[in-house]
């Protein structure tokens, strides 16, 4: 059926163009390839290590919510893995959610913000200012398990049924929330999600986990590029930045299913499949003309080098 909205026409006719332009131009057509290469080598090492630290349901789980607390940071999304802090996250989180009867739920509360915050990158944790003040963690010191016990015991002015009561929540309270109903016990969480998987379960499953929403659930599969995650284009702020500039100034959430079956449609197959052809090293061989992922990291990143918008016509 011929598609008749005018902005997503006019919008995927000026994106076309724009990438075309930069394809055919050798130089820039390195850096296209540099890019793809770059974002390649970086899902696989999430994958890889993935494979290796969730073996068990709670660790899928924390990995979700560790994942969703660096969306707000680049630096800190490609970072975690070098760095090798989930494994350090995982250490602590056993010994403080699970390992450990002595401490009650407003610390493991307390808890479960210092090691998301710490995780992301942040130099401190704000809780609530009204109701505990800041806790500060330097971004050189290393979060240890007695650091992180001297910080939650300084903690024990907090209230948790005070915090309850609010109507602003964190990721880290959806967290304690799923932990609290499977009463922090690990074969209670095994019974409840034992078939939880990011590279085996549709996006749609992820939602299971309080707070992670459908388009979140997806980008975390995009991260590692799973195999159903090659179809996917995240339609999400930092693309639709670029998606404005050319006009289209749609709600996202509203138009999301639309705008990304469109651009899947009358971008890529349409326009880009037989054009743009990437041959970079670590590419699956089974693929051809460029793929709903690839275009997603292409334009995301030449967006960032404000490369994109200068060719895109006027």
């Amino acid at each position: 059926m011929e598609y008749k909205n005018t902005e997503l026409i006019n919008a995927s006719e000026k994106l076309s163009s724009a990438l075309i332009s930069i394809w055919n131009q050798p130089s820039l057509r390195l850096r296209c390839e540099s890019i793809l290469e770059n974002s390649t080598v970086e899902s696989n090492n999430k994958m890889e290590f993935y494979n290796s630290y969730c073996k068990e349901p709670w660790q899928v789980i924390l990995w979700c919510y560790c994942s969703l607390n660096t969306k707000g940071s680049s630096k800190a999304s490609k970072d975690w893995t070098k760095r090798d802090k989930f494994k350090e996250m995982t250490e602590l989180f056993q010994t403080f959610m699970f390992s450990n009867s002595n401490y009650n739920d407003s610390q493991k509360f307390v808890a479960i913000n210092i090691i998301l915050r710490n995780f992301a990158g942040g130099k401190f944790l704000t809780i609530n200012k009204d109701l505990i003040g800041d806790i500060y963690i330097k971004k050189t010191e290393k979060l240890t398990e007695s650091l992180l016990h001297d910080k939650i015991i300084g903690s024990n002015s907090f209230n948790l049924s005070d915090y309850e009561n609010k109507s602003t929540k964190a990721d880290s309270w959806n967290l304690f929330q799923l932990l609290r109903e499977c009463q922090f016990d690990l074969n209670e969480i095994k019974k409840k999600f034992k078939t939880l998987s990011i590279i085996n379960s549709h996006e749609k499953n992820l939602g299971e986990l309080k707070g992670l929403s459908k388009k979140y659930s997806r980008n975390i599969k995009m991260d590692m590029r799973t195999s159903d995650s090659e179809n996917f284009i995240a339609i999400d702020l930092r693309i639709n930045k670029i998606l404005n500039r050319i006009g289209l100034n749609f709600n996202i959430e509203k138009k999301y299913n639309e705008i990304e079956t469109f651009f899947i449609k009358n971008v890529i197959e349409d326009k880009l499949s037989e054009v743009l052809l990437p041959s970079y090293s670590s590419r699956p061989k089974k693929l051809k003309g460029i793929t709903p992922w690839e275009l997603d990291r292409l334009i995301y990143n030449l967006g960032e080098e404000n490369l994109l918008e200068s060719y895109i016509p006027n």
